[in-house]
This record gives structure tokens, sequence and C-alpha cells, in this order.
């Protein structure tokens, strides 16, 4: 007599700990499957690379995946504004601040530590200023205003008190351009 009553083969040999269990194989899981599904992928892609190598639809649906998919992983381009800003002041944290209040507003803001400098880009060709912001306590900055009205209207030219701090000259630019509702 065999293990199981009624069989004599070896085939019911595995033993739980409870009941004789038949002795089946493993299913293939799906780890075993990794690499053949790489090599079927592989050879189909040979496959059709092989057969539509010279297949005007192939290039034509690449050049339309090309157009299409272009445009998303282009790097945009930085745009220069036409609003450019002249600012005027010696102060470090004063300039940081109209440099930081007018770039967010459209403006490119163009530095000047004196009012010398200041003069030579006003006269010098090649700006649209747009909008000037002068530092009052420059030791020079009594010729400035005259020279800006003359390339400026009135009400685009910004004095700041630069001495009192960032947070006046922030105060002072918000103001004027963002105006009360």
């Amino acid at each position: 007599m065999g293990l199981w009553p009624g069989r004599t083969d070896n085939r019911w040999a595995q033993r739980s700990s409870t009941a004789w269990v038949p002795h089946t194989p493993p299913p293939i899981s799906t780890n075993d499957l990794g690499p053949l599904v790489v090599i079927v992928g592989l050879f189909a892609g040979f496959l059709f690379a092989f057969h539509y190598a010279d297949s005007p639809r192939l290039f034509r649906a690449v050049d339309h995946a090309n157009s299409y998919l272009r445009p998303i992983f282009e790097l945009r381009r930085a745009v220069v504004p036409e609003l450019e800003a002249l600012v005027v002041t010696a102060d470090d944290q004063a300039a940081l601040t109209a440099v930081a209040t007018l770039t967010p507003r459209g403006y490119h803001p163009v530095p000047a530590v004196s009012a010398r400098q200041a003069l030579k880009l006003l006269s010098g060709g090649g700006h649209k200023w747009k909008l000037a912001v002068i530092d009052s306590s420059l030791p020079e900055y009594k010729l400035l205003p005259e020279a800006f009205k003359k390339v400026l209207p009135a009400g685009s030219i910004i004095v700041v008190q630069g001495h009192r701090g960032a947070q006046a000259v922030s105060r002072v630019l918000l103001e004027r351009l963002n105006p009360p509702l």
C-alpha cells in the first residue's frame, strides 16, 4: 500500500502539518518572466525597425512626434522687457530693493552708482528709458532731475531717500507703481 490510501505512486509525498498534500510544481512567477519580456521586446523592435526602415510613413510619424514634443522640452529663452528703468543710488541695499521691486513689474533695471554714471547712461544711445529712480542722498543729486526731465515725463521720475533704508525705498516705489484703486 502506498502513502495515500488507493495510491501507489509518490506524487502525494508532501506532508503538511495536518494532512497529506499533493505535490504540485510552483507556478511561473512574474520575476522569472522579466528577461523573457525584454528579449521578446527587443526582437519585436528589431523586426519593426527592419520592416519599416525605408518607409516614408515611419519618417512622417517620427517627424510628427518630434514636432509635437519639441515645444514641450524646448528651453524657454529669456526675453528682455522693453521697459528700462535707470536706478541711481550709491546705497547697495536701496539698489537691490529697487531691482527686486521693479523686476516683477516688467521693468529691466539698469543700476548707476553715481550721478556722472547716470548722466553718461542717459546721454548714451541704445536705451529706451521708461522710468528713473533717483536717490536724493547722492552728492550730485541737483544735476539729475533737470537732465531726466529732458528725456522722461515728470511722472516717470521717482525720487527716493536711500539713506532712510530699503523699506522706505520699497514703500515709495510701490506707492508710485501701484496707484490706489
